[in-house]
């Protein structure tokens, strides 16, 4: 359920410090306006803790596929309305609304289809053309030349994959992540928080910890709880729109 369980018991959870949450944009921002009602305001019911990492999107075909780059694909695209299908790691995850943005913004008509585990085996295999995942998790395919990538959210290229531009130097409005952060309910004592987030701080700081987490292709991205809290309700002010009108579809 896109983390939307676990989110809801600890959003009814005492807040003594001994109940955390570790969630993602899913569940945080873009479950609310997806599927039935989730029992739970992701900024009202939850006290933030810090942001602990971030991780790149790519939009990634099959080798069958014509388009050579974003731009043929867009033309393919718009030559085959609604005939066209990608895969995501599910349906509210920012693999998913990245694709309803681009499609959104240039007029485009793509079908989902949301996957759990075997979204990549479909992919090599040719079954789906295309899809959408954190660069991480396309990064092996991609460099072993079983997957293309045709541009990833970064505001600038990822030095692993050098040739895959940016949609932003394409031209598109779109620099965008998934992330992970750890919150606590709401009424967490500031002193807990305050001293959790030092100590989230101080981890993520360690070269081997920084290492470990580089070999995952996750970055370490440690924030205040006042800026979790203000990164929070403009991820939720951004996906919102996206999410009201792919849960419409």
């Amino acid at each position: 359920a896109a983390g939307r369980i676990g989110t809801g018991v600890v959003a009814k959870s005492d807040p003594d410090g001994h109940t955390l949450l570790v969630s993602t944009e899913s569940s945080l921002v873009i479950a609310p306006h997806i599927g039935q009602a989730i029992g739970y305001d992701p900024l009202k019911d939850f006290a933030p803790v810090s942001l602990l990492t971030r991780n790149t999107v790519m939009l990634v075909v099959h080798p069958s596929v014509p388009a050579k780059n974003l731009q043929e694909f867009m033309a393919l695209a718009k030559a085959k309305p609604g005939e066209l299908f990608y895969a995501s790691s599910g349906v509210g995850t920012v693999g998913h609304l990245v694709v309803e943005l681009v499609a959104r913004q240039n007029g485009l008509k793509l079908t989902h289809i949301p996957y759990n585990t075997a979204a990549f085996a479909d992919i090599l295999a040719g079954r789906v053309p295309m899809g959408s995942f954190t660069w991480g998790a396309a990064l092996g395919q991609l460099q072993g030349g079983t997957l293309r990538a045709l541009a990833v959210t970064t505001e600038a290229r990822r030095p692993e994959v050098p040739g895959v531009p940016t949609f932003k130097e394409l031209g598109y409005d779109l620099v965008a992540s998934t992330w992970f952060t750890l919150t606590g309910p709401k009424g967490l004592p500031k002193e807990i928080a305050q001293r959790l987030n030092e100590e989230v701080s101080r981890i993520l700081s360690r070269p081997e910890i920084q290492q470990r987490l580089a070999q995952e292709a996750f970055e370490p991205k440690p924030l205040t709880p006042d800026q979790l809290s203000a990164f929070m309700a403009s991820e939720l002010a951004r996906w919102t729109p996206v999410a009201q009108a792919a849960a419409t579809k």
